[in-house]
């Protein structure tokens, strides 16, 4: 556990120096993403962790994931994504911690009409994950996102999202996976936003076809108009989802 908050320390120290945050839309702590784009020469930076507990009876399993993530918006409609997670497995007395799959993606906004958005993002992820101790997939994976928005008043969005993902791996679990996921955000104050979000996917990461499902809500507060501190708790539907999850997340906009 202390080379862990070690790395950790590290983690947020490099992420912080070479990711110089600019200007923000996502919503953290959500799943689903939203349909706005960064626009031209822009940036948006977030350190989020989350923190992830399954157990069936027999096995517990503890996950610690560390993401830094920078949008840059290479023109008025699109963005260029890049995700840099690092882990922590705890499970039966083992541990193992380490860079996870980095990940690319593009976001290309192609429908934008009155208070309603349409985007799609394509994205990979590169084996720089350990697959032997459970860090990665061992083979790059490949995805493709339709996302949509809807502005139903200016303090009330609403986020919806299908994903398809093949994800080849060297553990025998299910290559195609499906997700759809709903989100909405609610700003009752000028700093406060409620945000919530449910979820589907026919289980990733296991040899399982019982559909995983999730629920999550979260609070987002904006001090100032250029920092956000948000937080969230996740629980599984059934058994193949996580037991519970707790999320935390930072934006800084200059």
């Amino acid at each position: 556990m202390a080379r862990f908050y070690k790395n950790l320390w590290a983690f947020f120290f490099l992420a912080g120096f070479f990711l110089l945050p600019v200007r923000a839309y996502a919503t953290h702590p959500l799943i689903t993403d939203d349909a706005f784009t960064q626009g031209t020469g822009n940036k948006e930076t977030e350190f989020d962790m989350e923190y992830s507990m399954n157990e069936d009876g027999q096995t517990r399993q503890e996950v610690y994931q560390l993401k830094s993530i920078i949008s840059y918006g290479v023109s008025k409609n699109a963005d260029f994504v890049l995700t840099v997670p690092y882990w922590f497995l705890h499970e039966a007395g083992q541990e193992a911690d380490g860079l996870s799959d980095v990940t690319f993606e593009y976001k290309y906004r192609f429908y934008g009409e009155s208070h309603f958005l349409i985007a799609l993002k394509p994205g990979i992820s590169i084996p720089t994950g350990h697959a032997g101790l459970g860090l990665g997939a061992g083979r790059p994976n490949y995805w493709i996102t339709l996302i949509s928005t809807l502005e139903a008043k200016p303090n009330l969005l609403f986020h919806a999202n299908a994903q398809f993902i093949y994800q080849p791996n060297t553990s025998g679990y299910i290559e195609k996976t499906f997700n759809l996921t709903l989100a909405t955000a609610y700003g009752f104050t000028k700093k406060m936003r409620l945000v919530g979000n449910i979820g589907t996917s026919n289980n990733p990461g296991t040899v399982s076809l019982t559909p995983k499902n999730f629920i999550l809500a979260g609070l987002v507060y904006s001090p100032t108009g250029s920092f956000d501190v948000d937080g969230g708790i996740k629980a599984g539907f059934n058994r193949p989802g996580a037991n519970y999850g707790l999320l935390f997340g930072l934006t800084k906009r200059f």
